[in-house]
């Protein structure tokens, strides 16, 4: 912490012999991410036969995934972020949006540089929406979900900043269709892992 004081007390050419001109993520208020990844869930799958006879089938498991993120950061290394994000399969598409809470830890300026320049933990809850593009396939109830994850962040710029996550994720969708056998409802546990860019300022 006194490393960071004095850095922002002295110029640039003041700074100890041995101390980075730019040691941490200064002057950073709020953040706009752009992720990207894949929503791996066995239970997206989803095979039934309703009471009309009907069979209805949909077996994607792993969803390309694209979200948008919008975060404020507080104080004590917390922060707090809104996300809206689509996923989609051949034949399923999910859209979920929602809020979390993270805390995130700088690398300390004596470590080693082959460590990420930050690490992040975050957990929120997230309402989302299932459907499958299926004639007569049936519709399902909107559902909230769960979502917590951690996060390895390394700086390209002043500005920009590339991330990798993982994230455990719970969520049920049940089928708004009388069932004879099968599946009464689709998702269950899942992750979602990928990358971010983030811009902050």
């Amino acid at each position: 912490m006194m490393l960071i004081l004095a850095a922002l007390l002295l110029g640039p050419g003041d700074l100890p012999v041995g101390a980075p001109a730019d040691p941490t993520f200064a002057d950073e208020s709020v953040f706009l991410s752009l992720r990207g990844g894949a929503w791996i869930c066995k239970d997206f799958k989803f095979e039934a036969v309703r009471t009309d006879s009907v069979q209805v089938e949909s077996h994607d498991e792993a969803l390309p995934s694209g979200a948008l993120e919008f975060g404020v950061f507080l104080p004590e290394g917390l922060y707090v972020a809104a996300m809206a994000e689509a996923s989609i399969g051949s034949h399923t598409n999910v859209g979920i949006a929602g809020l979390s809470i993270g805390y995130r830890e700088r690398r300390a300026p004596d470590a080693s540089e082959l460590l990420p320049d930050e690490g992040s933990a975050y957990l929120g809850g997230f309402y989302g929406r299932y459907e499958v593009d299926a004639e007569g396939f049936g519709d399902f109830d909107d559902a909230f979900g769960f979502r917590g994850g951690l996060s390895a962040s390394w700086k390209l710029s002043r500005t920009l900043v590339a991330s990798i996550a993982a994230e455990y994720r719970f969520v049920e969708f049940e089928y708004e269709g009388d069932v004879l056998s099968g599946d009464t409802h689709a998702g269950g546990s899942g992750v979602w892992v990928g990358a971010a860019l983030d811009v902050r300022f």
